[in-house]
C-alpha cells in the first residue's frame, strides 16, 4: 500500500519536471525589451484622463499660480509711480505758398500740391525722430526735488562713453513719448510719462518747442533756397522779356501799316504773344521772389497748441487687478500643461526604462571618451589583452 502511493508520487513528480523543461525549451526568455509583454499604460489622452491628472496635481498648480501672481503684484507695487502729461496741437497750413507751383506749371513741370510736412502723421513720426529727441535730452530741467541738470543726469546714465550715454538717453526718452492722430479732426495728441510730474510737463513743453524750432528752420531754409532760385531766374527772364520787347518794337518801327498785310499781321500777333508770355513768367517770378523773402524771415509759430502741457496731479494707474489676473490665469494654464506633459512622458517612458538607463550610461561613457580619449584607448587594449 505504501509502495504504490510512493510510485504514484514519483510518476507525478517526473511529469511535472518534464512539463517544466518542455516549457523552458519552447518559450525562451525574451532577448530585448521589445519582445517583453508591455504592461497596460494609462496615457492621459482623453479629456477625462487629462482632467484627472490636473485634479490630482491641483495643489502644485494652484500654489505655483499663486506664487507667480504674488510676485507680479509685488514687483508692480515696488515700482515707482509714474505721471503722464498730455498736450494736443494742430499743424498750421502754410499761408501764401510760393508761386513756384504756378511757374512750374507754366514751364511744363508738375509739382505735387500736397505738402507732406504739414500732415499730422508727419508730426507723429517727427516726435520719435532722433533729431528732436536729442535736443530734448540735452536740454536742462529741474525736478520737484530741486535737482537741476540734463535728462541724462536725471536718468542717472553715467557709466557709459558720451556717445553711448546719449544714445541710451534717447532710447529711454523714446519709450516714454507717445503720439497719436485723431483722424476725424487731424489733431495730434502727445503724452509724456516720467516719474516726476513736473518733469513730465517740462518734457512735453520742450517737445512742442523743438517741433516749432525744427519747422521754422526747415521752412526758412526752404524759403532761402527758393529766394536764391527766383533771383537767378529773374535775371534770366528779365533779359528774355527785354529781348521780346525789342523784337516787337523793331517790327513796329519797320512796319507801321502791318494791318493791310496778312503775313505781317500774323508776325505781329506771334511777337505779341511771345511778349505776353514773358511778361506773365516775369510777374510770377517777382511774386514768388517776394513771397520767398517773407517766408525766409517769418518766425511765427507753425503749431496751433490746443491744450498746453500741465503738471499731472494724480499718478498713472498701476493696473494691479489686470496684471494679477493675467499672471494668475496664465500660470494656471501653463502649470496645467506642464503637469499633463510630465505625466504623459512618465507613462510613455515606463516600458523603456531599462533602455533609457542604458542609453544614459552609454552617453556618459561616450562623453568621457571624448574628453579623455587616452583612457578609451587604454581600456580597449586591456579588453584585447583579456
Amino acid at each position: 500500500m505504501y509502495t504504490g502511493h510512493s510510485d504514484a508520487g514519483l510518476v507525478l513528480l517526473s511529469c511535472a519536471l518534464v512539463r517544466t523543461s518542455t516549457d523552458s525549451v519552447t518559450e525562451p526568455p525574451p532577448d530585448s525589451i521589445e519582445d517583453r509583454p508591455h504592461p497596460e499604460i494609462a496615457v492621459p489622452t482623453s479629456i477625462v484622463g487629462i482632467a484627472n491628472v490636473v485634479l490630482r496635481r491641483r495643489l502644485t498648480i494652484v500654489l505655483t499660480a499663486g506664487v507667480v501672481a504674488a510676485l507680479v503684484l509685488g514687483v508692480s507695487l515696488l515700482r515707482s509711480r509714474t505721471y503722464t502729461s498730455h498736450a494736443t496741437f494742430m499743424p498750421q497750413s502754410r499761408r501764401g505758398q510760393s508761386g513756384l507751383s504756378g511757374l512750374a506749371t507754366q514751364l511744363g513741370f508738375a509739382i505735387p500740391s500736397g505738402d507732406a510736412s504739414q500732415q499730422p502723421a508727419f508730426y507723429v513720426e517727427l516726435l520719435q525722430s532722433r533729431e528732436i529727441l536729442r535736443a530734448v535730452v540735452e536740454a536742462r530741467y529741474r525736478d520737484r526735488s530741486g535737482n537741476d541738470g540734463t535728462l541724462l543726469d536725471i536718468y542717472r546714465i553715467d557709466v557709459m562713453p558720451p556717445a553711448r550715454r546719449l544714445e541710451a538717453g534717447i532710447l529711454r526718452l523714446r519709450g516714454t513719448v507717445q503720439a497719436n492722430v485723431v483722424q476725424r479732426t487731424g489733431v495730434v495728441t502727445l503724452a509724456v510719462t516720467a516719474q516726476d510730474p513736473s518733469l513730465a510737463a517740462q518734457l512735453a513743453s520742450r517737445l512742442l518747442d523743438e517741433l516749432n524750432r525744427f519747422n521754422l528752420q526747415t521752412r526758412q531754409s526752404q524759403a532761402a533756397a527758393e529766394r536764391r532760385f527766383t533771383e537767378t531766374r529773374l535775371d534770366e527772364v528779365r533779359a528774355e522779356l527785354r529781348g521780346a520787347e525789342d523784337e516787337l518794337q523793331s517790327f513796329l518801327e519797320r512796319n507801321r501799316n502791318y494791318g493791310n498785310s496778312p503775313v505781317l499781321q500774323f508776325e505781329h500777333d506771334r511777337l505779341e504773344r511771345e511778349l505776353l508770355m514773358r511778361q506773365q513768367v516775369y510777374t510770377t517770378l517777382v511774386q514768388a521772389h517776394e513771397q520767398a523773402k517773407i517766408e525766409e524771415v517769418r518766425d511765427t509759430p507753425v503749431l496751433t497748441v490746443v491744450e498746453l502741457p500741465t503738471v499731472p496731479l494724480e499718478p498713472d494707474r498701476r493696473g494691479l487687478l489686470v496684471r494679477g489676473a493675467v499672471a494668475l490665469f496664465g500660470t494656471l494654464l501653463l502649470s496645467s500643461l506642464w503637469v499633463v506633459g510630465a505625466e504623459f512622458l512618465r507613462t510613455t517612458q515606463a516600458p523603456y526604462r531599462d533602455e533609457i538607463e542604458r542609453f544614459a550610461e552609454l552617453k556618459r561613457d561616450a562623453l568621457e571618451d571624448l574628453m579623455r580619449p587616452w583612457r578609451a584607448l587604454r581600456r580597449q587594449k586591456r579588453t584585447r589583452s583579456h
